[in-house]
């Protein structure tokens, strides 16, 4: 799967997988981010979430994250959604 998307800028994306590239200034108002799945998976759980957001990249428990949250919510609601979300990588053992 390979996934390239140009959205306005201020605005952040997460995508499956791994992003491989982004660019801030080839375009004065747009963002181009490109994401690369090297492993074979079903198309239907391919997906983009697009908008004003809060990511949290790390690696927990042996495996690489991206966490996003909206900005949209308060900040101790954001500190909060980060926080359930890091208790998720024991749980999704491959």
């Amino acid at each position: 799967m390979d996934v390239s998307v140009r959205f306005p800028i201020g605005l952040q994306a997460i995508c499956v997988d791994r992003l491989e590239s982004h660019d801030t200034a080839q375009e004065p108002d747009f963002d181009t981010w490109h994401w690369v799945a090297r492993q074979p998976m079903a198309t239907f759980t391919a997906f983009v979430s697009i908008g004003r957001l809060v990511l949290a990249e790390g690696v927990g428990d042996g495996l690489s994250y991206v966490y996003a949250v909206s900005q949209q919510l308060t900040r101790s609601q954001q500190q909060a959604a980060l926080a359930a979300l890091r208790t998720s990588a024991p749980r999704v053992r491959v």
